[in-house]
């Protein structure tokens, strides 16, 4: 299935990753930055198909590709791509192995455990790639996909970060254990580590919990370190994008402090 992507950074993103679409929608009377129209000629040069239509035809296309978000923000331009297929796990993990065994940064992994929002998983992978992370675990039930809305809410951070798709997250983090990654999950359980004065040197998993239910039993089981946010309000919890940001690019200041 074609991958639709709409948003001035998403489509740049893509198109600049390296990827051709096969057809570019733009609105007629859309102020496109330099930027963007440069890029556009850039994917009408390597063959995509460039399409002007009127704001209200782009406002219902990417309707139909996104009927779950009634408030479309395309920013003038839309654009479909080749299916993007799931990166598969085993090979990052190999991969991300292998440069930590010639001296290079240590894994960093952010697993996704049901989270149900497309535009709190757009948030998370936009900052996982911020943050030098090497990839975001999904499971393949019970979780959003790669959907536009995602996308657009990843900035274009999902052309560059692999996101994979497994089918059980609990033996997915018995694997990354095996190979010595210790895997935190955040959870605001009374037993929970505050995440400022945990350990995170080595390679390491990062679990975020749905927005409802935070980190199933079953995974949470399975974790090696809770960590918690302490929090000073009255509100009692953040949502999930929003913790995921603080606690991963903690773990990145730790990963990154000597590079």
């Amino acid at each position: 299935m074609p991958l639709f992507v709409y948003g001035r950074n998403a489509v740049a993103e893509y198109i600049l990753s390296g990827r051709v679409p096969t057809d570019i929608f733009t609105a007629d009377k859309a102020h496109l930055p330099p930027k963007i129209c440069d890029t556009v000629e850039t994917a009408k040069n390597l063959g995509a198909t460039v399409k002007k239509i009127s704001a209200e035809q782009l406002d219902t296309l990417c309707r139909k590709h996104d009927p779950d978000n009634p408030n479309v923000r395309h920013g003038g331009i839309a654009a479909l791509f080749p299916a993007l297929p799931f990166a598969d796990f085993d090979d990052i993990r190999r991969s991300a192995e292998s440069r930590y065994q010639s001296g290079g940064l240590p894994p960093l992994y952010i697993i996704c455990d049901s989270i149900n929002d497309p535009r709190n998983l757009g948030a998370i992978i936009r900052t996982a790639e911020c943050a030098g992370a090497d990839a975001v675990v999904i499971p393949k039930h019970g979780s959003v996909g790669l959907t536009a809305e995602t996308i657009s809410a990843s900035a274009g951070a999902a052309a560059y970060l692999p996101v994979c798709r497994v089918s059980n997250l609990s033996d997915t983090i018995r694997k990354l254990k095996a190979s010595n990654v210790w895997v935190y999950a955040a959870d605001n359980a009374p037993n929970a580590a505050r995440y400022d004065k945990t350990d995170y040197s080595g390679a390491a998993a990062l679990v975020i919990g749905s927005e409802g239910n935070g980190v199933s039993p079953l995974v949470l089981k399975n974790c090696d370190v809770i960590i918690k946010i302490p929090q000073y309000g009255r509100v009692n919890s953040l949502n999930a994008s929003a913790a995921a940001a603080v606690l991963i690019f903690e773990i990145a200041r730790t990963r990154c402090k000597d590079k």
